[in-house]
Protein backbone atom coordinates (compact mmCIF):
# COMPACT_ATOMS: atom_id res chain seq x y z
CA UNK A 1 0.00 0.00 0.00
CA UNK A 2 1.28 3.43 -0.96
CA UNK A 3 0.23 6.33 1.26
CA UNK A 4 0.54 10.06 0.72
CA UNK A 5 1.17 12.10 3.89
CA UNK A 6 0.28 15.80 3.66
CA UNK A 7 1.71 17.99 6.40
CA UNK A 8 4.34 20.50 7.30
CA UNK A 9 7.73 18.84 7.65
CA UNK A 10 11.13 19.88 9.04
CA UNK A 11 13.07 22.10 8.88
CA UNK A 12 9.92 24.18 9.48
CA UNK A 13 9.63 25.28 13.11
CA UNK A 14 6.37 23.53 13.83
CA UNK A 15 5.39 20.88 16.35
CA UNK A 16 3.14 19.12 13.82
CA UNK A 17 6.08 18.97 11.40
CA UNK A 18 8.11 17.08 14.00
CA UNK A 19 5.13 14.89 14.94
CA UNK A 20 4.44 13.92 11.33
CA UNK A 21 8.10 13.37 10.52
CA UNK A 22 8.34 10.91 13.42
CA UNK A 23 5.13 9.22 12.27
CA UNK A 24 6.42 8.81 8.72
CA UNK A 25 9.72 7.43 10.01
CA UNK A 26 7.86 4.83 12.09
CA UNK A 27 5.66 3.89 9.14
CA UNK A 28 8.69 3.41 6.88
CA UNK A 29 10.41 1.35 9.59
CA UNK A 30 7.39 -0.94 9.39
CA UNK A 31 7.89 -1.37 5.63
CA UNK A 32 5.12 1.02 4.59
CA UNK A 33 5.53 2.98 1.38
CA UNK A 34 4.99 6.64 2.28
CA UNK A 35 5.23 9.68 0.00
CA UNK A 36 5.53 12.98 1.84
CA UNK A 37 3.76 16.09 0.57
CA UNK A 38 4.83 19.27 2.32
CA UNK A 39 4.93 23.03 2.08
CA UNK A 40 7.51 24.92 0.07
CA UNK A 41 9.86 25.27 3.07
CA UNK A 42 9.93 21.56 3.86
CA UNK A 43 12.12 18.67 2.76
CA UNK A 44 9.13 16.60 1.59
CA UNK A 45 9.12 14.47 -1.56
CA UNK A 46 6.64 16.91 -3.10
CA UNK A 47 6.48 20.60 -2.19
CA UNK A 48 3.31 22.57 -2.87
CA UNK A 49 1.72 25.86 -1.79
CA UNK A 50 -0.65 25.05 1.05
CA UNK A 51 -2.29 28.49 0.82
CA UNK A 52 -2.78 28.44 -2.96
CA UNK A 53 -6.07 28.07 -4.80
CA UNK A 54 -4.50 25.24 -6.84
CA UNK A 55 -3.90 23.10 -3.73
CA UNK A 56 -6.58 20.55 -4.62
CA UNK A 57 -5.45 20.13 -8.22
CA UNK A 58 -1.83 19.68 -7.12
CA UNK A 59 -2.88 16.99 -4.64
CA UNK A 60 -4.90 15.24 -7.32
CA UNK A 61 -1.94 15.29 -9.72
CA UNK A 62 0.42 13.84 -7.09
CA UNK A 63 -2.07 11.06 -6.36
CA UNK A 64 -2.12 10.24 -10.05
CA UNK A 65 1.64 10.48 -10.62
CA UNK A 66 2.54 8.44 -7.53
CA UNK A 67 -0.39 6.03 -7.90
CA UNK A 68 -1.31 6.45 -4.25
CA UNK A 69 -3.71 4.03 -2.54
CA UNK A 70 -4.57 6.37 0.34
CA UNK A 71 -3.87 9.93 1.41
CA UNK A 72 -3.59 11.33 4.93
CA UNK A 73 -3.84 15.03 5.84
CA UNK A 74 -2.52 16.54 9.09
CA UNK A 75 -5.00 19.37 9.62
CA UNK A 76 -4.83 22.64 11.51
CA UNK A 77 -6.95 25.46 10.10
CA UNK A 78 -4.17 28.10 9.73
CA UNK A 79 -2.14 25.73 7.52
CA UNK A 80 -4.49 25.72 4.56
CA UNK A 81 -5.52 29.08 3.08
CA UNK A 82 -7.36 30.54 6.10
CA UNK A 83 -8.28 33.66 4.09
CA UNK A 84 -10.16 31.35 1.72
CA UNK A 85 -11.82 29.58 4.69
CA UNK A 86 -9.82 26.40 3.91
CA UNK A 87 -11.91 25.78 0.79
CA UNK A 88 -8.97 24.58 -1.38
CA UNK A 89 -8.28 22.01 1.37
CA UNK A 90 -11.95 20.96 1.53
CA UNK A 91 -11.92 20.50 -2.23
CA UNK A 92 -8.82 18.32 -1.94
CA UNK A 93 -10.79 15.83 0.19
CA UNK A 94 -12.80 14.81 -2.89
CA UNK A 95 -10.69 11.91 -4.13
CA UNK A 96 -11.26 8.45 -5.62
CA UNK A 97 -9.01 6.92 -2.95
CA UNK A 98 -9.67 6.78 0.83
CA UNK A 99 -8.90 10.04 2.63
CA UNK A 100 -7.87 10.26 6.30
CA UNK A 101 -7.67 13.53 8.22
CA UNK A 102 -6.05 13.97 11.62
CA UNK A 103 -7.73 16.85 13.44
CA UNK A 104 -5.10 18.32 15.74
CA UNK A 105 -7.77 20.62 17.15
CA UNK A 106 -11.48 20.00 17.72
CA UNK A 107 -13.79 22.99 17.78
CA UNK A 108 -15.93 22.82 20.93
CA UNK A 109 -17.14 26.40 21.08
CA UNK A 110 -19.87 27.79 18.85
CA UNK A 111 -19.66 31.35 20.20
CA UNK A 112 -18.64 34.16 17.86
CA UNK A 113 -18.16 34.28 14.10
CA UNK A 114 -14.66 32.76 14.15
CA UNK A 115 -15.72 29.67 16.11
CA UNK A 116 -18.85 29.23 14.00
CA UNK A 117 -16.74 29.30 10.82
CA UNK A 118 -14.22 26.82 12.24
CA UNK A 119 -16.98 24.44 13.31
CA UNK A 120 -18.57 24.69 9.86
CA UNK A 121 -15.23 23.79 8.27
CA UNK A 122 -14.78 20.93 10.74
CA UNK A 123 -18.23 19.58 9.81
CA UNK A 124 -17.30 19.69 6.14
CA UNK A 125 -14.12 17.73 6.85
CA UNK A 126 -15.92 15.09 8.92
CA UNK A 127 -18.50 14.60 6.18
CA UNK A 128 -16.00 14.29 3.33
CA UNK A 129 -13.16 12.26 4.84
CA UNK A 130 -13.44 8.48 5.09
CA UNK A 131 -11.53 8.43 8.39
CA UNK A 132 -11.03 11.10 11.06
CA UNK A 133 -8.34 10.76 13.75
CA UNK A 134 -8.45 12.77 16.98
CA UNK A 135 -6.18 12.74 20.02
CA UNK A 136 -8.48 11.98 22.95
CA UNK A 137 -11.60 9.94 23.76
CA UNK A 138 -13.38 13.16 24.74
CA UNK A 139 -12.80 14.61 21.28
CA UNK A 140 -14.06 11.39 19.72
CA UNK A 141 -17.17 11.40 21.91
CA UNK A 142 -17.87 15.07 21.09
CA UNK A 143 -17.77 14.43 17.33
CA UNK A 144 -19.72 11.18 17.58
CA UNK A 145 -22.44 13.04 19.46
CA UNK A 146 -22.70 15.28 16.41
CA UNK A 147 -23.49 12.19 14.32
CA UNK A 148 -20.10 11.28 12.88
CA UNK A 149 -19.19 7.59 13.07
CA UNK A 150 -15.89 7.75 11.20
CA UNK A 151 -13.91 8.98 14.24
CA UNK A 152 -10.95 7.13 15.79
CA UNK A 153 -8.73 8.08 18.73
CA UNK A 154 -4.95 7.92 18.59
CA UNK A 155 -3.77 9.21 21.95
CA UNK A 156 -1.44 12.19 21.92
CA UNK A 157 -1.04 13.25 25.51
CA UNK A 158 -2.32 11.67 28.71
CA UNK A 159 -5.37 9.74 29.84
CA UNK A 160 -6.95 11.58 32.82
CA UNK A 161 -6.61 9.75 36.14
CA UNK A 162 -7.42 10.62 39.75
CA UNK A 163 -4.18 11.27 41.63
CA UNK A 164 -3.49 12.51 45.14
CA UNK A 165 -1.64 15.87 45.07
CA UNK A 166 2.05 15.75 45.92
CA UNK A 167 4.41 18.53 46.92
CA UNK A 168 7.52 19.83 45.17
CA UNK A 169 6.47 18.94 41.66
CA UNK A 170 7.79 20.93 38.73
CA UNK A 171 4.97 21.36 36.21
CA UNK A 172 5.41 22.05 32.51
CA UNK A 173 2.90 23.62 30.13
CA UNK A 174 4.39 23.24 26.66
CA UNK A 175 3.14 24.25 23.22
CA UNK A 176 1.89 27.24 21.26
CA UNK A 177 0.55 29.77 23.77
CA UNK A 178 -2.88 31.07 22.82
CA UNK A 179 -5.74 32.45 24.92
CA UNK A 180 -8.07 29.63 23.86
CA UNK A 181 -5.91 27.12 25.75
CA UNK A 182 -6.75 28.73 29.09
CA UNK A 183 -3.34 29.45 30.59
CA UNK A 184 -4.91 32.04 32.91
CA UNK A 185 -6.86 29.22 34.59
CA UNK A 186 -3.58 27.37 35.12
CA UNK A 187 -2.03 30.48 36.65
CA UNK A 188 -5.04 30.87 38.94
CA UNK A 189 -4.50 27.31 40.11
CA UNK A 190 -0.84 28.06 40.80
CA UNK A 191 -1.93 30.58 43.44
CA UNK A 192 -3.02 27.54 45.48
CA UNK A 193 0.02 25.38 44.63
CA UNK A 194 2.79 27.25 46.39
CA UNK A 195 4.83 24.06 46.83
CA UNK A 196 4.94 23.50 43.08
CA UNK A 197 6.87 25.18 40.27
CA UNK A 198 5.48 25.86 36.81
CA UNK A 199 7.22 26.59 33.53
CA UNK A 200 5.15 28.08 30.69
CA UNK A 201 7.13 27.16 27.60
CA UNK A 202 6.34 27.81 23.96
CA UNK A 203 5.79 30.42 21.30
CA UNK A 204 3.01 32.96 22.10
CA UNK A 205 0.62 33.71 19.24
CA UNK A 206 1.46 37.38 19.70
CA UNK A 207 3.30 39.75 22.02
CA UNK A 208 0.06 41.03 23.55
CA UNK A 209 -0.76 37.58 24.93
CA UNK A 210 2.78 37.13 26.25
CA UNK A 211 2.48 40.50 28.02
CA UNK A 212 -0.91 39.50 29.47
CA UNK A 213 0.52 36.31 30.99
CA UNK A 214 3.59 38.03 32.40
CA UNK A 215 1.45 40.85 33.82
CA UNK A 216 -0.79 38.34 35.61
CA UNK A 217 2.23 36.52 37.04
CA UNK A 218 3.72 39.79 38.34
CA UNK A 219 0.43 41.12 39.70
CA UNK A 220 -0.23 37.99 41.77
CA UNK A 221 3.39 37.46 42.86
CA UNK A 222 3.65 34.04 41.26
CA UNK A 223 7.38 33.76 41.85
CA UNK A 224 7.19 29.99 41.40
CA UNK A 225 6.11 30.44 37.76
CA UNK A 226 8.73 30.80 35.02
CA UNK A 227 8.15 31.80 31.38
CA UNK A 228 10.26 30.45 28.53
CA UNK A 229 8.72 32.13 25.50
CA UNK A 230 9.88 31.32 21.97
CA UNK A 231 10.30 28.39 19.58
CA UNK A 232 11.60 25.30 21.34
Amino acid sequence: MKIGMVSRFPPEKCGIAIYTNNLVTAMKDNKMDVITIGSMNSTADHKIKFHGISFASQIRQIIKDEQLDQIHFQYIAPYFAPKLLNQPFIKALNQDIPVTVTLHEVQYSNKGIKNKVLRHIENQICKKAKNIIVHSPLQQKFLKNKGYNNISTVLMGITPTNNKPKNNHHLLSFGILSKEKGHIHLLRAMKHLKNHKLTLAGNPVNQAYADELQSYIKKHNLNHVTCDFGWI
